[in-house]
C-alpha cells in the first residue's frame, strides 16, 4: 500500500478561513451521516482525497479527527496586522474614524462565518505607510470586492482575534450609545419639566 503523507493543522493559525467557511456549511449539512461528515472534513483540512482517506488506518483517521478538532477549538488573541504573500493589511487605525461607507456595509455583513471574508475586507486595508513606531495608514475604503477573496485565505487566528475584538468594540459602542440616549432622554424630560413648571409660577 502506498504510504499517504498527511499535513494536518496543529492549531487554529494552520486553518485558513476559506477553509473554516466550508467546515461551517458542512456542519449545517443533514443528509450526512457521521463517516461521511468526517470525511468531509478530512478533505477539507488536508487536502486529501475521498479514495485516500479510505486508506487511512483506522487508528490514524480518528487521530486526525482528533486534531482538528482541537485545532478548531482553539481561540486567538487579536493581531492588528497580518501578511498574505507580499501584501502587509493592517485593521482600521481609529474606528471613531469610520466612514459611513464602511460602517453600512459592516452592518450589512453582520458577523455571520459565511460573509467573514467581506467583514476583514472592510477592517482590513493594505498598509500604505508604516512608521519607526509601527503606526501605520491603510489604502482608503472602496468596497470589499478588491480584497474579499484574498481575504479567504487569511490564518483563523487573525479572523478570530479581530472578530473578537471588533465585537467587544461594538458591544461597548453599544452600550455607550444606550447610555447616552437615556441620560439625553432623562435631560429631555427633566427640562420639560422645569418649563412646565416654571409655567405655573404666575
Amino acid at each position: 500500500m502506498e504510504k499517504i503523507t498527511i499535513s494536518l493543522p496543529e492549531n487554529i493559525s494552520d486553518i485558513t478561513l476559506d477553509q473554516y467557511q466550508k467546515f461551517e456549511v458542512l456542519s449545517k449539512r443533514t443528509d450526512l451521516d457521521a463517516l461521511g461528515i468526517n470525511k468531509r472534513i478530512i478533505s477539507i483540512f488536508t487536502g486529501l482525497k475521498y479514495k485516500e482517506i479510505d486508506n487511512i488506518p483506522y487508528k490514524d483517521y480518528e487521530d486526525i479527527i482528533a486534531q482538528i478538532t482541537e485545532a478548531l477549538g482553539q481561540t486567538a488573541p487579536f493581531q492588528n496586522t497580518f501578511k498574505i504573500e507580499d501584501v502587509e493589511f493592517g485593521f482600521m487605525p481609529n474606528l471613531d474614524d469610520m466612514t459611513t461607507a464602511e460602517f453600512m456595509d459592516l452592518s450589512n455583513y453582520g458577523l455571520s462565518i459565511d460573509t467573514y471574508h467581506n467583514v476583514m475586507a472592510v477592517l482590513f486595508r493594505p498598509i500604505t505607510s508604516k512608521d519607526k513606531f509601527k503606526n501605520y495608514k491603510i489604502a482608503n475604503y472602496t468596497g470589499t470586492k478588491e480584497h474579499s477573496d484574498v481575504m479567504k485565505r487569511m490564518t483563523m487566528d487573525v479572523v478570530l482575534g479581530a472578530i473578537g475584538f471588533f465585537y467587544h468594540l461594538a458591544n461597548e459602542l453599544r452600550v455607550d450609545t444606550l447610555k447616552y440616549t437615556k441620560e439625553d432622554q432623562a435631560k429631555a424630560e427633566h427640562q420639560t419639566t422645569l418649563k412646565s413648571g416654571a409655567g405655573m409660577l404666575v
